[in-house]
């Protein structure tokens, strides 16, 4: 009866991990995700701005 409990435990801890790593990595990869996003905004943004005012100089 004990080794039985003891291979249960076992397989919800290990369950437990898997379920503790999984979220780590898709946190991570959000966050990564969110980092890279916000990069290419602020890298994106003066080239969107610039396009923005030579489209509108000419009309002005």
């Amino acid at each position: 009866m004990s080794k039985g409990m003891g291979i249960v435990s076992g397989i919800l801890e290990t369950l437990s991990w898997t379920a503790v790593i999984l979220m780590l990595m898709i946190t991570t990869k959000l966050f990564i995700g969110w980092s890279l996003f916000a990069i290419a905004a602020v890298w994106l943004m003066p080239i969107i701005v610039g396009w923005i005012l030579k489209f509108k100089r000419p009309a002005a």
